[in-house]
């Protein structure tokens, strides 16, 4: 009877006393309170870039399922020159593209836009995904980003194909715009971001279609938004 008295007790002290994961442990928080164990912190840096993890909330690391902390990050990235041309060095690029996934319980996908100078135009640039074949889960948050502060997107249009957002850079340089969105099912994602050469209003920067034939495969503008977007061409990864 003694030796089985030990024995419950060590099973409630177990119990009552659970081991912490590595995954509970809080190893940064950022300047809105939001703790990332190492594990999220890694996932921020390979799925956006070092850095991210500052302006995030709370509702944005909440928006991925527990489970994609593991998975591996894919990405693929689009370059654009100042000439138009291709190429594998940065010292004449004007910006790049970058699309990531991740899968969890859904797809996991973000668009990074990287200014590698500052755009003289400052006004209601679109970033947005064209869907062949999943189905969109949750359109996420998008952000434009800069030395002068941090935008939110603004005015999401969802259509059959796939949806977009309009979002106003800030002052100041370091600019990136980023968007954050879950698909499911398997198929092809095309994302593109598109910067507006000329100031133009929120209502008429969402005047296109979200169509294949579009700039970056995404983005067909017509009405008063035609002739204002730069025809960056986009980045597209397999589901």
């Amino acid at each position: 009877m003694k030796k089985k008295s030990l024995v419950l007790a060590a099973a409630i002290c177990t119990i009552a006393f659970p081991t912490i994961s590595k995954a509970d442990e809080c190893f940064y928080t950022n300047t809105n309170n939001v703790c990332f164990s190492e594990e999220q912190y890694d996932f921020v840096t390979n799925m956006y870039y070092e850095g991210y993890q500052d302006i995030m909330n709370q509702a944005d690391i909440d928006f991925f399922d527990d489970s994609v902390f593991d998975s591996r990050v894919e990405k693929e990235t689009y370059y654009e020159y100042l000439d138009g041309t291709m190429g594998t060095t940065h010292s004449t690029a004007n910006k790049k593209v970058e699309i990531s996934k991740a899968t969890g319980g859904n797809t996991y996908l973000t668009t990074v836009a990287t200014w590698f100078n500052s755009p003289s135009t400052r006004s209601y640039d679109v970033i947005g995904a064209y869907l062949s074949g999943p189905t969109l889960v949750n359109t996420g948050s998008a952000y434009a980003t800069a030395t002068g502060g941090t935008n939110n997107g603004t005015g999401t249009q969802i259509q059959t194909h796939g949806f977009g957002t309009s979002v106003k850079l800030p002052s100041g340089s370091s600019v990136r715009v980023v968007q954050t969105f879950s698909v499911s099912g398997s198929g092809t994602v095309y994302a593109s971001y598109q910067h507006a050469t000329s100031s133009i209003s929120l209502a008429n920067s969402k005047k296109y279609n979200i169509a294949y034939s579009g700039y970056g495969h995404v983005f067909s503008f017509y009405g008063a938004a035609s002739g204002v977007y730069d025809g960056m061409g986009g980045v597209d990864i397999a589901v």
